[in-house]
């Protein structure tokens, strides 16, 4: 069952030291940096059958860490999962605007370069056009939810201030 000569010939292959000419790493700072970084991935392959048997317990432990006492998932607010979705929608679009002005950039660096750049900047103004108009949807944006349609409840800060009465037709 436990076979110790090839576990003992396993972790020796695995904690193999690297060989590089002295002589190379005396000159050459990429070259100790790639000794080092050949020395990181060795320790970790000693460690990788913990970290698995670690991965594995805190997987199978955190959906008992999930629970909540009395039952309540979104902390007793119904608004709490669209919050979440009007946040999630704002980074994307920001995130999708940032894209856009990167590849713009890109293509602008491959005209200096004399590469194809058409591509780059057609993604791009698409990219950034789309974040654009995502902005103005009213679900993604805070201003919808203030907008000044829509009175204030009695009471709360919003009413305190001096609206404008609301033209009826």
């Amino acid at each position: 069952m436990w076979d110790l000569k090839r576990m003992r010939s396993s972790l020796r292959s695995r904690c193999a030291q690297p060989t590089v000419d002295e002589e190379i790493l005396k000159q050459s700072k990429v070259a100790r940096a790639g000794e080092k970084l050949i020395r990181a991935v060795v320790l970790v392959r000693i460690l990788e059958p913990m970290l698995v048997l670690a991965l594995i317990f805190l997987v199978m432990t955190c959906p008992v860490l999930a629970q909540a006492p009395g039952g309540s998932i979104f902390g007793g607010s119904d608004q709490t999962v669209g919050n979440g979705v009007r946040e999630a929608i704002r980074w994307a679009r920001n995130i999708l605007f940032l894209i856009g002005i990167g590849a713009v950039a890109w293509g602008t660096v491959n005209i200096f370069l004399e590469k194809p750049y058409a591509r780059q900047f057609i993604g791009g103004g698409a990219s950034m056009a789309f974040g654009g108009i995502a902005s103005l949807w009213p679900g993604c944006s805070r201003r919808a939810m203030t907008s000044p349609r829509y009175r204030a409840p009695s009471g709360s800060r919003a009413s305190r201030r001096t609206q404008p009465p609301i033209a009826s037709n």
